[in-house]
């Protein structure tokens, strides 16, 4: 048993529509922050352009940075979270869903037959069905993106510095190594659960 946020069984073994509909919440409001991260490092630049760095200390420019980038996956992580608390109370008040079933299928990943396709036709697959390599790469590659876009790509665009090709190949390979770091703990810590369950 698992949270449904955290299930990475679902892009394997849930038809299609309703992956768009429960992961429309949560992704659209973790993306959401994004537009605040970018803002927030517009401010910087701003600051940066009418006093000298200098003044202020390379370090404290640094700490500043990484204020903003942990504030920024801070509300990432936040808005994942309240989306899926949106998802449950729409199905509460809109659908009129038992208490009992919220928690069953948001909390323990006992999903309806409907929404599970030709691979998961129960809940006892969908918490045992082989999807590691897809979730590995899918996880992966969002994690991978992600990295790169905050940390290298965005801060790249507002300074409106040069891009090099060089630079960017080594940030794009070291932020997908990360995304693939991260991808690698998800895969480990589900093949525990599943060991558990079983």
């Amino acid at each position: 048993m698992s949270l449904l946020a955290l299930n990475t069984s679902i892009p394997h073994c849930v038809k299609l529509r309703y992956q768009i509909l429960l992961g429309f919440f949560p992704f659209g409001m973790m993306l959401a922050p994004m537009g605040l991260i970018f803002e927030a490092l517009l401010l910087s630049e701003r600051f940066f352009s009418h006093f000298d760095v200098n003044s202020i200390g390379y370090v404290t420019a640094d700490i500043l940075i990484s204020s903003l980038l942990f504030i920024g996956v801070s509300l990432m992580i936040s808005g994942y979270t309240i989306g899926w608390v949106l998802n449950s109370l729409i199905s509460r008040y809109i659908f009129n869903w038992e208490t009992q079933k919220i928690k069953s299928v948001y909390l323990k990943s006992n999903l309806p037959k409907h929404w599970l396709n030709s691979v998961g036709e129960s809940y006892e697959i969908l918490t045992r069905c082989d999807s590691q390599p897809l979730s590995f790469k899918i996880s992966t590659f969002i994690w991978g993106f992600l990295f790169f876009s905050i940390i290298y790509a965005a801060p790249t665009i507002i300074r409106e510095a040069n891009f090099s090709i060089e630079v960017a190949l080594f940030n794009l390979i070291i932020w997908f190594i990360e995304g693939s770091f991260v991808s690698f703990l998800v895969r480990f810590f589900n093949k525990i659960k599943l060991q558990r369950i079983q």
